[in-house]
């Protein structure tokens, strides 16, 4: 009876498993294997020296991130007040440039399936801002497949436009990319030509973490004021091998979502990147109150926290050089 009993169980177990939405990892490391059970990386199953090109697997969220959970645990560190903070509404507008890569076309099972939808989301999240935060939010997307020099020429064209040197910049990036700690010590993120089978990596078409920041680079307006939001795998990889002093010389703030050794994941039952639907869970009232105006340290406190909780753990963003004094206003929840 005992062991009928055991078998039921394990067998809708089983079922449970089989009827779960699809979870992506953005990202991919040389010598790689096509995919692992991402359950067994909690346990320690999961040998840390396989590196994965994706893992494609199943995966159910958290208890743990239920709504009546999250409300109640949910509670921003004290911070400046919000007297202070409204003060700098209005102030400047905003400039957001947002990119989506669905595939690797060189790569076999390299689709994201809500990359396109993920970079969209983010648009329009900051769009919401506007007449609210900022005076006015201008907003450029590529998303499908976009190539290297497609990413790098239309950032650039759009980065030239800003002339106003109290403007502030937002890239997010929703691809593939990963941290090469075995050759060049880079981060790169992958295009849509992206390709590892050139013996040169200067010729796999992958964009270093140097490239990125100099193209946003204006010498004419070096104190624009600029956030990276990276749903890329391994992320906090990008600052590799990035001077920390250069970093700061150029006014740049970087929220990685995940670890240089974790996935970024999307999950079919959020029908989004884990990074992004925790971003738009901000905005909701039942997480924070409406009309609260967050700087950036509780911009990504918030994020970070969500993030987590949404991911059972296997995501943890970070912060690097926080740009914005306290007094700053970042964004309004509505």
């Amino acid at each position: 009876m005992v062991i009928k009993t055991t078998f039921c169980k394990f067998l809708r177990l089983m079922l449970l498993f089989a009827i779960m939405p699809p979870v992506h990892i953005r990202g991919q490391n040389e010598n790689s294997i096509d995919s692992v059970n991402i359950f067994s990386q909690s346990v320690g199953g999961y040998n840390e020296t396989n590196n994965t090109h994706r893992v494609t697997s199943n995966i159910l969220l958290p208890e743990s991130t239920s709504q009546e959970v999250l409300k109640d645990e949910f509670i921003l560190p004290e911070s400046t007040s919000q007297e202070v903070l409204k003060e700098g509404l209005l102030a400047s507008d905003l400039y957001v440039f947002v990119v989506g890569i669905e595939r690797v076309v060189y790569r076999d099972s390299s689709e994201l399936i809500y990359a396109n939808k993920a970079a969209k989301d983010v648009e329009q999240f900051f769009l919401r801002q506007k007449g609210v935060m900022y005076n006015d939010v201008i907003t450029a997307s590529l998303t499908g497949t976009p190539s290297r020099q497609e990413i790098l020429d239309g950032l650039s064209l759009f980065y030239r436009k800003i002339t106003d040197p109290n403007a502030i910049f937002v890239l997010y990036i929703g691809s593939h990319g990963y941290t090469d700690t075995l050759d060049t010590n880079k981060f790169w993120l992958m295009p849509s030509d992206y390709s590892d089978q050139a013996i040169d990596y200067h010729h796999r078409n992958g964009i270093s973490s140097e490239e990125l920041l100099n193209v946003i680079h204006n010498p004419d307006y070096p104190n624009i004021k600029k956030v990276l939001l990276l749903d890329v795998c391994q992320s906090e990889g990008f600052m590799f091998n990035v001077a920390k002093k250069a970093i700061q010389k150029m006014e740049v703030s970087i929220i990685a979502a995940c670890g240089k050794t974790e996935n970024a994941i999307e999950n079919g039952m959020v029908e989004n990147s884990i990074f992004v639907h925790a971003l738009l869970e901000i905005e909701k009232q039942s997480r924070i109150e409406s009309g609260t105006i967050l700087n950036m340290q509780n911009f990504f406190y918030s994020l970070q926290y969500l993030t987590k909780g949404f991911s059972n753990k296997l995501q943890n963003p970070k912060l690097v050089n926080n740009i914005f004094h306290d007094t700053e206003p970042f964004i309004i929840c509505r």
